[in-house]
C-alpha cells in the first residue's frame, strides 16, 4: 500500500510521521533531522531554499526568507493586521486582489499557499526519500483555532505541493488521540497546544477509543515566538537609548 504520512506543518518548525509496525514514528528529514524548520526563502541567484537552508540564509540575508507564515495563511488582510506583523515578522504583508494575505519577500509578492506549498513539497520530498517512492497522501493538523478559510488554504497549499489531505484535524485532538491509543485513556481530557505561534485547548470526552470532541479555542498570537518578542522587548526597554537621552 502506498505509504500516508501525518504532517505537523507548524509556525516555526515541522513535522512529517507515518505509521510502522502499528506505532507511529517520526520521519527523518533529508539532513537527519526530526524537524524542520518552516522557513522558505530565495537566494541572491533566485534559488528557492526551505527548510534548514532558509534558516541559514536567514543568518545573512533576513529579507529573503519567509518564515512563520502559518500565522495568516487563510487570512483577510487588513490594515490592522499588516501593522501588527510589523513586530512579528521581517517580511510586510500585502493584500491579494481577492483581500486575501500575502507577503512581500525577497522582492516577490507572493500568497501564502504558496510558500506553505514550498515547504510541504520539502516535507514530501524528505518521506519520498525515507519510504523510497511516491508519498502523495497525508493528514494535516492543523490549530483548533482555523476556521474554514485557514482549513481550506492547508488543503490548497498541500493540492499544489502534490498531496491529497485524507483529513484534517485539530491540533490537541490529533495529541489526546495518539495518548489515548497508547494509554486506553477513558473520561474527559483537557488537551493544551503551545506552539511557536498558537496557544490551542481541545476538551474531548474518551470512550471506548471513540473520541468526541467537546469544544476547542486558541489565540493565534500567544505562542513561543511572541515569547520571545515580548522578552526582547523588555530587554531592549532596560538599555538606555542614546540618542535620546542627547
Amino acid at each position: 500500500m502506498e505509504p500516508v504520512i501525518g504532517i505537523d506543518l507548524g509556525t516555526t518548525y515541522s513535522a512529517v510521521a507515518t505509521v510502522e509496525n502499528g506505532k507511529s514514528i517520526i520521519v527523518p528529514n533529508r539532513s537527519g533531522q526530526r524537524l524542520t524548520p518552516s522557513i522558505v526563502g530565495f537566494t541572491a541567484t533566485g534559488e528557492r531554499v526551505a527548510g534548514e537552508r532558509a534558516r541559514m540564509l536567514g543568518d545573512d540575508a533576513p529579507d529573503r526568507i519567509a518564515p512563520a507564515t502559518k500565522r495568516y495563511i487563510g487570512r483577510r488582510w487588513t490594515a490592522e493586521l499588516a501593522m501588527a506583523a510589523k513586530h512579528v515578522v521581517p517580511y510586510p504583508l500585502m493584500a491579494g486582489p481577492s483581500g486575501e494575505v500575502r507577503i512581500k519577500v525577497a522582492g516577490r509578492t507572493l500568497p501564502i499557499t504558496q510558500i506553505s506549498a514550498m515547504l510541504l513539497g520539502e516535507l514530501k520530498l524528505d518521506a519520498e526519500a525515507y519510504f523510497g517512492r511516491p508519498v502523495s497522501k497525508c493528514v494535516i493538523t492543523v490549530p483548533a483555532n482555523f476556521d474554514d478559510g485557514q482549513r481550506f488554504a492547508t488543503r490548497e497549499s498541500a493540492r499544489i505541493a502534490g498531496l491529497d489531505v485524507l483529513r484534517i484535524i485539530n491540533e490537541p485532538t490529533s495529541a489526546a488521540v495518539s495518548y489515548g491509543l497508547t494509554t486506553q485513556f477513558q473520561g474527559r481530557a483537557l488537551v493544551f497546544d503551545l506552539g511557536g505561534g498558537t496557544f490551542d485547548v481541545s476538551i474531548l470526552e474518551v470512550e471506548k477509543g471513540v473520541f468526541e470532541v467537546k469544544a476547542t479555542g486558541g489565540d493565534p498570537a500567544l505562542g513561543g515566538e511572541d515569547f520571545d518578542n515580548r522578552i526582547v522587548q523588555w530587554l531592549t526597554a532596560q538599555v538606555p537609548d542614546p540618542y535620546r537621552e542627547a
